[in-house]
Formats: C-alpha cells, sequence, structure tokens
C-alpha cells in the first residue's frame, strides 16, 4: 500500500513564516519579568537568645598519708582526701550581647550549690544561708552592653559581679585541665570581682 502526501503552496508558505517568526529574538517586553528578591529575615527578638544552661561536677581524691584527718594539706575545692564530693551544680541564665547588631544589652546571672562554694563566696555573701559544707553562691550577676563606638569592633562594658579574669584557672571547672587547683589559685588572688569591665574590640570579627 502506498502512502502519497500532499502539500499545498500556501501551505509551503505558512510554514515558512512560522519558522521564521520562531526564529526572531523576543523582545525585552516579551520576557519573563526575573523574580523578585526575597525580602530579608525578621530580625531575631531580644528575647531570642535568653539561654539557659548548666552543670555538674563531683569527684574525689586519694591520699594514703593523709592519716585519720582526711584532708589534703593546701587544697580548698579538694579539701577532703578519700571523700566524694559534690563539687558544683550550677545554673547559667544569661543573653549576650551581639556585638553585630550595634547596641545591644545582655546579663547574666550563674548560681551554684556544692563543697566548693564554701571557699567562692564573696565578702560574705550567703555565708549564713547553711551550716553544712554543701552550701550556695551566687557566681556572677551582671548586665552588659555593646557599644559600637571607638574602635572597629566596638567597645564593650560589664557591670556587677562576675569571676575574675586573672590566672589560667576557673571556678567553672568546664575550661580547667585538672579537677584540682594549683596553690596560686586557691591563696594568691581573689576569686571573683565586684565592679566594671570594659573592652574593645579592634576587629569586627573578634569575640
Amino acid at each position: 500500500m502506498r502512502s502519497v502526501m500532499s502539500i499545498s503552496l500556501p501551505a509551503l508558505l505558512g510554514a515558512a513564516l512560522g519558522l521564521a517568526l520562531a526564529s526572531y529574538p523576543a523582545r525585552a517586553d516579551d520576557q519573563a519579568a526575573p523574580a523578585a528578591p526575597a525580602p530579608p529575615p525578621a530580625p531575631k527578638a531580644w528575647t531570642d537568645a535568653i539561654n539557659l544552661s548548666g552543670y555538674l561536677e563531683a569527684g574525689i581524691t586519694g591520699d594514703f598519708d593523709s592519716g585519720s584527718s582526711n584532708l589534703n594539706f593546701g587544697h580548698l575545692f579538694t579539701d577532703k582526701a578519700n571523700q566524694f564530693l559534690f563539687n558544683q551544680g550550677s545554673l547559667v541564665f544569661e543573653r549576650p550581647t551581639d556585638s553585630s547588631a550595634g547596641w545591644d544589652f545582655g546579663f547574666r546571672f550563674q548560681g551554684m550549690i556544692g563543697t566548693d562554694a564554701r571557699y567562692t563566696h564573696f565578702l560574705g555573701e550567703l555565708d549564713r544561708a547553711t551550716n553544712t559544707d554543701i552550701q550556695f553562691d551566687i557566681l556572677e550577676a551582671s548586665l552588659s552592653e555593646h557599644m559600637p563606638i571607638l574602635t572597629s569592633g566596638g567597645m564593650d562594658l560589664k557591670v556587677g559581679q562576675f569571676a575574675t579574669l586573672l590566672g589560667a584557672e576557673t571556678i567553672d571547672p568546664r575550661t580547667n585541665y585538672f579537677y584540682s587547683h594549683a596553690y596560686i589559685f586557691n591563696f594568691g588572688r581573689a576569686l571573683k570581682d565586684n565592679g566594671a569591665m570594659r573592652g574593645n574590640k579592634f576587629s569586627p570579627h573578634h569575640d
């Protein structure tokens, strides 16, 4: 069976015209409009940066030559030999300042319970809260402010009661290498400061 296809002259002219129109570049107003840029994210609320965290520390130090006193001479936080100690249980309620937000305010409150608190009281603070080895203390109660002034990274100001910056060891056990402390930590410097502290950042990328 043979199939015959016939094409008329008007059909050929119409096809040629259609190809010509298809190859002609579209005008700018015929092209799809570019997608609108996404709106910037909504600024975070001041309360979104509030954090609650905590930690626990406990341990024991062995001394086979402590005698009947069971005391480690020259120690404070680890003063009891061969005895399990609940050193610290701490809760931290804070809102750090954001240096990228321009002017910003924050706070930090850190409370502690444990045997370490016997030696961290500031000027008799909470000395009479209990008469047991496990005591309470306020490690930090401060307000902070970031100010975009003076240097490219701005200036930070903290006012209140906070742990001292002196020395390599800290009250917070998470930043110490060892469970026990050096003699200079126990008796050579104050553990906490009360007043104001200012710091300048010379780069906006420095925290």
